[in-house]
């Protein structure tokens, strides 16, 4: 039995589903105001899984090159966030929002870091609202790694459990795909599903 059917019945999930769409609807209107382009994050796809299944699905779908972004989130609900985009993909994103034809290095690891941030603390406000409870951030940490560094900084041995959160974000000029993933320390799960009980 999964850390998912231990914490939470099906109507939670359900509810936990809907917090998401909302909290990642609010993020698509503060990256368009963050850019000026219209954005959509398509609904996400939700899901529960050991760390082992997710460390196993990361290493399938990296590139040789990533651009990451992380971001803890501390309180009595804890984990991190991880935003991973293909650097085609980040590239792209970076040309759209620098207004620059070719962006460098610098500039695709400050979109990436803007992007993380901002889908990190307004979805997980979602989370602290409905659980009542004060939550703080750390700085985002963006670069752009190689598959093996990034598969060494995950480090998610420390979680027993995984929220994997996956969504693609579209502009109209290029169809950008970016992933979403939350990991939430054993606690925290707890909280969470006491949260969201009816």
């Amino acid at each position: 039995m999964s850390e998912q059917e231990v914490f939470f019945d099906q109507d939670q999930i359900d509810y936990f589903q809907e917090l998401i769409n909302i909290a990642f609807g609010r993020a698509a209107g503060l990256l368009h105001e963050f850019t000026g382009h219209d954005i959509h994050l398509h609904i996400p796809e939700v899901k529960f899984e050991s760390y082992e299944a997710f460390y196993q699905k990361i290493e399938t779908r990296l590139t040789n090159e990533t651009v990451i972004s992380q971001q803890n989130f501390n309180g009595q609900i804890s984990g991190e966030t991880l935003l991973i985009l293909d650097r085609a993909s980040a590239k792209t994103l970076a040309k759209i929002m620098h207004k620059v034809a070719d962006p460098n290095n610098k500039e695709i690891i400050a979109c990436a870091y803007d992007v993380g941030n901002i889908i990190t603390t307004s979805s997980t406000k979602v989370l602290a609202d409905i659980s009542n409870l004060p939550m703080s951030y750390s700085t985002p940490v963006a670069e752009i790694v190689q598959k093996m560094d990034l598969l060494a900084h995950l480090n998610i041995q420390k979680y027993e459990s995984v929220v994997t959160i996956t969504t693609i974000l579209d502009i109209p000029e290029a169809n950008i795909h970016s992933e979403v993933h939350y990991l939430f320390k054993k606690p925290s799960l707890k909280i969470l599903a006491d949260s969201l009980s009816f």
